[in-house]
């Protein structure tokens, strides 16, 4: 299972801060993503703009998943 930590908008449009999906252990951040939009299609419609992290590091959604990975999802922010 992969652990994804949702932020923002994204907690809102899942429901839960905290979700976690079944995944193949040699995949990249992209197809974790992919997976992730299937099973919350309110939510797909924001991956775009979410910016990705693992830890303290952001990392390209072509980064390659290893066991024990917790992804957090970093929706745009705005302010005034």
């Amino acid at each position: 299972m992969l652990k994804i930590h949702c932020l923002g908008i994204m907690q809102s449009k899942t429901g839960s801060a905290l979700v976690e999906i079944d995944w193949p252990a040699d995949s990249q951040v992209e197809t974790a993503l992919a997976d992730f939009g299937r099973q919350w299609p309110a939510a797909a419609d924001e991956l775009g703009r979410c910016a990705c992290a693992i830890g303290d590091a952001i990392v390209p959604r072509s980064y390659q998943l290893q066991a024990g990975d917790e992804l957090v999802l970093l929706p745009p922010v705005g302010g005034g």
